[in-house]
């Protein structure tokens, strides 16, 4: 099961993750999107309900609405997609790494430093829904690739973005720094 979670916005790229799960689909990939999240634009979410609707995906793709919490929510995925058009810093990113679920996002923002394409998650071009679509169709079958993934994730997020690692980072160039 692929999820996203965020508000429901033009810039999050639901319309393209939407857009990926059809050519999926049409290939004969057999997955489901769940998307989570509020709608912080009626226009935008009522076109994402229409695009589900004319591409024949009611089945496929599931909007539930607000979670009570995205970490619970992210632990029932097999992949968590971004397809962002912009992004800072997304801590989305790293809850999944957390809990071992791989990401597929698109390379925008501060993502590229969170993910290495091809090692700990995968990166698309922003907008491109047909990248998209190969890219889950290439993981999605390859429980193997996916579960290195999602070890190479969990590293990242102990060794890279950890509290106590940045603290001692920290430390240490201070000490440096007195020292001379």
């Amino acid at each position: 099961m692929l999820g996203i979670v965020g508000t429901i916005n033009p810039n999050k790229g639901q319309h393209v993750a939407i857009e990926a799960m059809r050519i999926l689909i049409d290939r004969g990939v057999g997955v489901q999107l769940i998307i989570a999240g509020v709608s912080g634009d009626d226009t935008y979410f009522e076109k994402l309900r229409e695009q589900v609707n004319q591409a024949s995906l009611i089945g496929f793709v599931k909007f539930i609405g607000a979670v009570p919490d995205s970490v619970e929510f992210i632990d029932t995925l097999d992949l968590l997609l971004v397809p962002s058009f912009d992004e800072a810093l997304p801590t989305v990113i790293l809850e999944a790494f957390s809990l071992g679920v791989p990401v597929v996002a698109s390379n925008v923002g501060g993502i590229p430093e969170m993910i290495e394409d091809g090692s700990s998650g995968f990166l698309f071009q922003a907008g491109d829904a047909e990248k998209l679509a190969s890219c889950l169709a290439g993981v999605i079958c390859d429980k193997r690739l996916l579960e290195n993934i999602a070890k190479a994730a969990n590293e990242v997020v102990r060794n890279k973005f950890n509290l106590n690692v940045s603290n001692a980072q920290i430390e240490y160039c201070i000490n440096e720094t007195l020292s001379q």
